[in-house]
């Protein structure tokens, strides 16, 4: 295993899946709508305007994908579960929100939550241990 690699793996394990989830939900946004080509004029507009963005997300891409692999392969067996996470990290909707739009409780949602952050944080823990 290459060290870089391993010290990805390491990094991500250091940190809380909650943490992870809520920079990836950043992340899944960040550059969303930027064209591939950039005119000299239009990314000179661009930087002399100030931006309506949040903040970029604290996390790596190598993080990040792995996030999205774990979400993704949640998706394959608790639909509910994973758009549940969509929902609350991608879209920073709040539980009561997420439970009008999936129409359950809100108290479901929480428990959603809380099975979609153990899951990242197991599969994070796996793919660290491989």
């Amino acid at each position: 295993m290459a060290g870089a690699e391993l010290k990805v793996r390491r990094a991500v394990t250091d940190r809380t899946a909650d943490y992870l989830l809520t920079q990836w939900g950043k992340w899944v946004w960040q550059n969303t709508g930027v064209p591939r080509y950039v005119s000299p004029l239009l990314a000179l507009m661009r930087d002399n305007v100030p931006s309506t963005h949040g903040a970029a997300a604290a996390i790596t891409d190598d993080e990040a994908e792995a996030v999205s692999a774990a979400v993704a392969r949640l998706k394959s067996g608790r639909e509910d579960v994973s758009d549940a996470i969509h929902l609350y990290y991608c879209y920073s909707l709040t539980q009561p929100q997420v439970a009008e739009r999936m129409q359950i409780q809100r108290m479901k949602v929480r428990e959603l939550l809380i099975m979609g952050e153990w899951y990242v944080q197991a599969w994070l823990d796996k793919r660290a241990a491989a």
